[in-house]
C-alpha cells in the first residue's frame, strides 16, 4: 500500500512540475523577444520595445500562486512521507514559479516594457 501512495504522490508532483514548466514558456518567449529586438535595433528601447499586459500579468500570478500553493503542499508532504522523488519534483516547481514570476515581474518593470491595459 505504501508504494503505491508513493506513486501517487510522485505523479501528483511531476504534474504540478510540468504546470509549473508551462508557466514559465511564455515567460521565456518574452524574454526571448526582448533580447532579440535589442540585438535588431541596437539596444535602443525606444525602438523596440516588447508589450505586457498589466491583466495577464495578475492572471499569471494567481496561476502561480496556485501552482505555489500546490507545490509546497507536496514539499510537506513528501518531507513527511520520506519520498525522494516527490521531495525533488515539489522543490523544482518551486523553484521554476518563483524564478518565472521573478523574470516576468523584473522584464516588467524594465526600461524594455511598455505596458498595455
Amino acid at each position: 500500500m505504501h508504494s503505491g501512495s508513493s506513486k501517487t504522490l510522485s505523479s501528483i508532483a511531476l504534474i504540478v512540475a510540468l504546470f509549473a514548466i508551462a508557466l514559465l514558456i511564455p515567460v521565456l518567449e518574452r524574454v526571448t523577444t526582448a533580447v532579440v529586438q535589442q540585438i535588431q535595433f541596437g539596444g535602443d528601447p525606444q525602438l523596440s520595445p516588447i508589450y505586457l499586459s498589466l491583466k495577464t500579468g495578475q492572471i499569471f500570478s494567481c496561476f502561480s500562486a496556485m501552482v505555489l500553493g500546490l507545490a509546497v503542499s507536496v514539499l510537506l508532504l513528501a518531507r513527511r512521507r520520506d519520498q525522494a522523488a516527490a521531495l525533488v519534483l515539489a522543490r523544482l516547481a518551486i523553484c521554476l514559479v518563483i524564478c518565472g514570476l521573478s523574470i516576468y515581474w523584473m522584464l516588467g518593470f524594465s526600461h524594455l516594457n511598455v505596458w498595455r491595459p
